[in-house]
């Protein structure tokens, strides 16, 4: 059984993550309890406290949802179980479910990052990326019995169709 161990870095962004999305939900839920911002809404400076209170927070919780999840390959059961951080709740799926995984190479600010894409029905059901798991290389091992569907060249309309659901083959 293979499970993915997050680096050290990113256990501090899951902690950072969430007490930043605490703080902003509190400053939001105080400013509407008491029916007083500390701004004018509809001014410069209110649309920054709207964007800072509401818009932020649905953005960090979309990207720990999608981000922060452990792997656990079992390929005596030929099972893949992804347990989400923020609900704890685990999905498991046979490896018969998908219809295999391909790989690409994406440029970030911290260089070339390796990056695997389980696919059904030519769709990106799950992304797994280097950058987030110091046993990348074991994880990509661990899906060596899915089809390999091949490299896929990153660009910016794959990452369109990958963020919309469209078939990316």
């Amino acid at each position: 059984m293979i499970r993915s161990r997050f680096s050290r870095f990113k256990y501090i962004g899951q902690v950072v993550l969430t007490i930043m999305l605490l703080f902003l939900v509190f400053l939001f839920v105080i400013s509407f309890l008491r029916k007083q911002y500390p701004v004018a809404i509809f001014s410069i400076e209110g649309i920054v406290w709207i964007l800072l209170t509401i818009v932020l927070p649905v953005v960090i919780f979309y990207q720990m949802i999608l981000n922060y999840r452990t792997v656990i390959i079992d390929n005596a059961n030929k099972t893949v179980s992804f347990k989400a951080f923020i609900t704890g709740t685990i999905t498991t799926y046979d490896f018969e479910y998908f219809d295999g995984y391909a790989d690409t190479i994406k440029l970030t600010n911290m260089g070339k990052v390796k990056t695997l894409y389980l696919i059904k029905d030519d769709i990106v059901q799950y992304k797994i990326a280097a950058n987030f798991y110091e046993n990348f290389d074991e994880l990509q091992d661990g899906f060596k019995q899915l089809k390999y569907l091949g490299f896929v060249k990153y660009t910016f309309p794959l990452s369109l169709k990958i963020a919309f659901g469209n078939p990316i083959f």
